[in-house]
């Protein structure tokens, strides 16, 4: 393998921003109705809360094991 160089909490805003969920078996799933990160002083964000709690996105073996994050509308750095 190439020698790569580390990454740099600068170069986040590059690549793109996902959580990602390994099941243990068959039937292990997260459901999900909102989801936030902070990633070096951004938010990103995924499935905007809902007033209907019976919306979910799942994640898992038959569903996928991904789900990318846009930043957030009203984000602000943190400090």
């Amino acid at each position: 393998m190439a020698n790569l160089p580390p990454l740099d909490s600068e170069d986040i805003g590059i690549y793109p921003v996902y959580v990602r969920f390994e099941p243990v078996g068959r039937d292990d799933h997260w459901s999900l109705q909102y989801i936030s990160v902070i990633a070096a002083g951004v938010k990103y964000e995924a499935l905007e809360p809902e007033d209907d709690t019976t919306i979910y996105t799942t994640l898992g073996y038959k569903s996928g094991k991904c789900l990318y994050l846009h930043p957030a509308g009203n984000s602000e750095e943190t400090s």
